[in-house]
């Protein structure tokens, strides 16, 4: 590594601040096109290293993914809630189904008991 290279590695590996919403647009853009490949990347993202890339790739995948695994659990949870109360209400009227006729049950214990 000669005197160039070295003191711009320092200069880009000195780059410690958050990222700007710009920088997450690319970002997302060079993910899309390139994948994983963050050396192709590191040009496109002048001030940050390679492993600043590919360290930021994993965290926010992750977050992402845990982010959609919390909402997609908490949509099972509503709808496993919906269909436990719609078991819990039966309308017959609206279901063109006859109400359940008790007094047969009724008439066949009063009957029993004679």
């Amino acid at each position: 590594m000669n005197h160039h290279s070295f003191l711009l590695h320092r200069m880009t590996a000195s780059n410690k601040k958050r990222w700007t919403e710009r920088e997450e647009q690319l970002f997302v853009q060079l993910v899309t096109r390139f994948g994983k490949n963050f050396k192709r990347m590191e040009p496109h993202l002048s001030g940050r290293s390679y492993s600043q890339i590919r360290s930021h790739f994993y965290n926010h995948v992750r977050r992402e993914l845990d982010r959609e695994a919390r909402s997609q659990e908490s949509l099972q949870k509503q709808i496993m809630t919906q269909k436990q109360e719609n078991l819990a209400h039966v309308d017959y009227q609206e279901a063109n189904v006859p109400e359940p006729d008790n007094s047969l049950v009724y008439t066949f214990i009063a009957f029993s008991e004679l």
